[in-house]
């Protein structure tokens, strides 16, 4: 019973230690590819490139593959963990074949005009999000 107490606080500050090591290289943890394995897929779609202007010298470059704005529902597909939107391809294909519009958004940019790293804020997201609608409900 008495390594008991002598366990349970070596636990305690070990994952203590652990969180505050994730806490400080959090940014190191984050997946950052560079290489495209989706290289060799077709395009098996037609899509229109659009930017989306969140803030001033902020773009989002979207894909929307349009099917029937009025009969169809309109998938948002967010691709994340950075890359291209190029790399997501085979997915497209697929999502191609459910017979609804796609909306293919890249990342938010997570750098600031200076190039050093920033996170998103909740304001970009909002604003982003707010976007969104009037897109996909508009035909052009």
């Amino acid at each position: 019973m008495k390594y008991l107490y002598s366990i349970i606080p070596a636990i305690i500050l070990a994952y203590i230690l652990v969180m505050i090591f994730v806490y400080f290289y959090q940014r190191n943890l984050l997946y950052h590819p560079k290489e495209n394995n989706y290289a060799g897929d077709t395009i098996e779609f037609d899509y229109k490139e659009v930017f989306i202007e969140v803030e001033q010298d902020l773009k989002i470059k979207s894909w929307f593959i349009e099917k029937n704005l009025k009969k169809s529902k309109t998938i948002i597909f967010f691709h994340g963990n950075a890359g291209d939107l190029s790399n997501r391809i085979h997915k497209l294909n697929k999502l191609n074949n459910l017979n609804s519009n796609v909306f293919n958004v890249a990342d938010i940019p997570r750098f600031n005009k200076t190039g050093s790293s920033d996170s998103p804020t909740a304001s970009r997201s909002l604003k982003f999000c707010m976007f969104l609608a009037p897109i996909c409900r508009t035909s052009t």
